[in-house]
């Protein structure tokens, strides 16, 4: 005889609460859907035997009895993979993950297709000779739409060289998952010059030295320093979808809303606003 054997990705906690606990992210989508295909088949079949159970005559007691009884089955299978479905949906919650086959799941994933694609053609017109660099798609209004605040957006700028390809990573507090940008996508690089532009330099000084900025330079010069600022608000406005200042001004001081990182390294060399000169980060170059 065989027996199932109980799915040990359900588990009771401490509090009699049925916790999902999945082998990997694809485990859980699959769980998701699986689910979610077998609580439609359930509530129909339970849909159905009610609507039978409504127009069997009173006299046929046998075949009311026994459809009755098969409603109840039914619905104590309903109940516990209801149950299993919230566990499930409570597990996507805790790692801020979208719900499979929900709107903001499909927009990701059509994003991802749409970036493979483009990657798949470069590949393509590369063995054939046709195109020598893969064009970077450039980002606008990466959390438009969400309602996010400044305050909860997390900027991180690895302690690595100056390059095209250098990366900077942009993620929400309370979310595990970021985003990751090349100078060149997020419009921080001066293809002319061949290194990170004035509003680059501007984010760093602002990450090292943030309200203190006055004490150094005269008005003039932090004077110029604010217009740097107020576009690379501007700049970010567009990149990320936040609507409002990014900066809290006060006179010439200048702080962000949103914090910045900037990632240890030991071979890196401190490059704030202290020890960088004054025409990297107040230059006044149209990028």
């Amino acid at each position: 005889m065989l027996v199932n054997k109980p799915d040990t990705r359900f588990k009771l906690n401490e509090d009699g609460v049925l916790v999902f606990h999945p082998i990997d992210k694809e485990d859980a989508e699959r769980i998701w859907s699986d689910l979610r295909v077998e609580l439609t088949f359930l509530r129909n079949n339970l849909s159905g035997k009610e609507d039978w159970l409504d127009i069997v005559p009173h006299e046929h007691t046998k075949i009311k009895i026994i459809t009755h009884i098969e409603v109840i089955r039914i619905e104590r299978i309903l109940e516990a993979t209801e149950e299993k479905f919230e566990s499930v949906k409570n597990w996507f919650d805790k790692k801020n993950l979208n719900y499979p086959g929900s709107p903001e799941d499909q927009k990701q994933k059509a994003r991802q297709r749409k970036y493979l694609d483009a990657y798949m053609a470069h590949i393509e017109r590369k063995i054939k000779g046709e195109d020598k660099v893969f064009k970077e798609e450039k980002i606008t209004g990466l959390f438009k739409g969400q309602d996010i605040k400044w305050e909860k957006v997390i900027i991180s700028l690895p302690a690595k060289e100056w390059t095209a390809s250098y990366e900077l990573r942009v993620r929400i507090k309370g979310r595990r998952k970021s985003e990751s940008f090349s100078l060149k996508e997020f419009e921080f690089w001066n293809k002319r010059d061949n290194k990170p532009n004035r509003l680059f330099f501007v984010l760093q000084a602002l990450a090292n030295v943030k309200s203190m900025l006055s004490l150094e330079g005269n008005k003039d010069e932090m004077r110029r320093f604010g217009k740097s600022v107020s576009a690379l608000g501007k700049l970010l406005n567009r990149q990320l979808g936040i609507n409002g200042s990014p900066f809290n001004t006060k006179e010439l001081h200048w702080t962000p809303k949103f914090k910045i990182e900037i990632e240890k390294d030991e071979d890196f060399i401190s490059r704030d606003s202290k020890t960088v000169p004054y025409e990297y980060w107040m230059k006044s170059d149209e990028d």
